[in-house]
């Protein structure tokens, strides 16, 4: 168990994870049991030191600076250069018989160490020969037919690349200019101008075999002086993007392939279903992809799904707070220019730090750096929000919304938008917000705390109760007295006046 949480690059493992991975063959209630003991045992020989392994109700951890990790600091090169019979196993007779999945968590960890052990013989090791690259899915732009030289050239050609772009940001595949090996996806627009705007044409197609993954078209509107307009294009932009995206998933599915990305957009699936075992099973998955490859994204994306556990199960922000700070840090690392990462960790630091000007300045970074990136101008309008600018918010808030396309987090800058509207003092378009939160996120808990006091302030009780039942079937214990406790997440609601009421039925 430590084995496994100090090769695991947060140090931390849900407790259901660690269950699953030891004690597969006993119940439930069993490998609880047994894990507690383990926990037990293993503070037990730490003596002095028992506080370095933290556990809570879900998660095992060994607290940052408290230890070292020897494999961090050692060297590969020279123990590279051993002759075989000398050269060291990873985690040596270690082995778990009958545990299959500690098993292959052992033998990832083993070929990961044999391959750096490899890579360090090699006198100029090569970027495509690593582990994560050979594994990396491609995207190449071709060129749109029979429009060379014209300006619908050139303007297929801008949009094609921004898409491409797009896709590299989000860490699905890299961009090539020529065929690989290994799965790809081709890419074609054809921009065709009209008098009144253009129709975009998209196509993508697997590259080994020229099967096409999808295809559609787009009326663009014109935009002024402009052949398109702005935002419109960027939404098909952004469309686009989360096309390929799931293109590639499928791509990797249909290729029984796993890497970094797969995991990671596994985890994205599992992180916006909100449930607590599904936020577990996430930043497992998340965990597992940081173990192919330690990327900033990846790591913008752990930090991130700190908030709903805040937002979603009540998590105490200041025993999360020390490790997003150093999980947002890590990530603007390695990913200084990701539009992503920044945006991620604007948000980050807005609603778990409460670094309102650190969070707007992170989001205003990634704003600049890609205009049509949606989740940089809903976190740039939260931060605004919750530094007092309302109006200035909503404004970002609902550029969000015109840019936004079908990816997963769509709800979330509908939630996002109805909370600035709330602290505006539009209450009808805070509910009508919402309530489009609820039909397309019917679990989500944040936007039926709104609807409860938006509908109670509104004077339509009845909605009010139906809100509140419904969020009961999950928090029994549900009032508006119990959002009036500071350490329940209602802070919009409190800063905006809403929990004032002392109606019974509510209380």
């Amino acid at each position: 168990m430590l084995a496994v949480l100090a090769l695991t690059p947060s140090h931390r493992r849900s407790r259901t994870a660690l269950q699953s991975m030891f004690w597969s063959r006993n119940g439930p209630s069993d490998g609880a049991q047994n894990l507690r003991t383990a926990l037990r045992r293993i503070r037990v020989a730490l003596g002095d030191d028992a506080d370095c392994v933290h556990a809570d109700s879900t998660m095992v951890a060994l607290q940052s600076g408290r230890f070292e990790v020897d494999i961090d600091t050692y060297d590969f090169a020279g123990a590279a250069n051993l002759p075989e019979s000398n050269q060291p196993l990873l985690l040596e007779d270690l082995d778990i018989l009958k545990e299959p999945e500690f098993e292959d968590w052992l033998r990832d960890q083993r070929l990961a160490f044999e391959t750096r052990l490899d890579e360090a013989s090699r006198p100029a090791p090569q970027a495509a020969t690593s582990r994560n690259n050979r594994l990396a899915f491609w995207l190449r732009v071709s060129p749109p037919d029979g429009l060379s030289g014209s300006s619908e050239y050139f303007y297929s050609n801008l949009v094609a690349t921004a898409i491409a772009q797009g896709v590299s940001e989000c860490g699905a595949a890299e961009i090539a200019t020529t065929e690989r090996d290994t799965p790809g996806i081709n890419l074609k627009v054809s921009m065709l101008t009209k008098q009144n705007g253009a129709i975009a044409s998209a196509s993508l197609s697997e590259a080994h075999s020229d099967r096409i993954l999808w295809t559609g078209n787009r009326f663009i509107p014109t935009g002024g002086e402009q052949v398109c307009d702005e935002t419109a294009l960027m939404r098909f932009v952004n469309q686009m993007v989360d096309i390929a995206v799931y293109c590639f998933r499928n791509l990797g599915s249909d290729r029984n392939m796993e890497n970094a990305f797969t995991f990671g957009f596994d985890a994205i699936q599992k992180m916006f279903q909100l449930g607590r075992d599904e936020l577990m099973e996430a930043d497992a998955l998340l965990d597992t992809a940081l173990e192919q490859d330690m990327n900033g994204l990846t790591l913008a994306w752990k930090a991130y799904l700190r908030t709903f556990l805040v937002g979603e199960h009540n998590y105490d922000p200041g025993l999360v707070s020390e490790e997003v700070r150093a999980l947002s840090r890590r990530a603007i690392e390695l990913a200084p220019l990701n539009a992503y990462v920044l945006a991620l960790s604007s948000y980050v630091h807005s609603f778990i730090l409460q670094e309102f000007h650190a969070g707007q300045e992170l989001a205003e970074r990634s704003t600049e750096l890609a205009p049509g990136n949606p989740l940089g101008h809903a976190f740039l309008g939260a931060a605004a929000s919750y530094n007092g600018r309302h109006e200035q918010g909503l404004v970002h808030l609902t550029r969000a919304r015109e840019l936004s396309g079908p990816g997963p987090y769509a709800f979330t800058i509908d939630f996002l938008a109805g909370v600035a509207s709330t602290l505006a003092g539009r209450h009808e378009e805070a509910v009508y917000l919402n309530e489009i939160v609820r039909q397309t996120k019917p679990d989500y808990k944040p936007a039926q705390r709104f609807l409860t006091a938006l509908y109670l302030n509104l004077g339509d009780k009845q909605k009010a109760i139906a809100a509140m039942e419904e969020l009961r079937k999950s928090e029994p214990d549900f009032s508006i007295r119990k959002m009036r406790e500071p350490s329940y997440p209602s802070a919009a609601l409190k800063s905006a006046g809403l929990l004032a009421q002392n109606d019974p039925d509510f209380s």
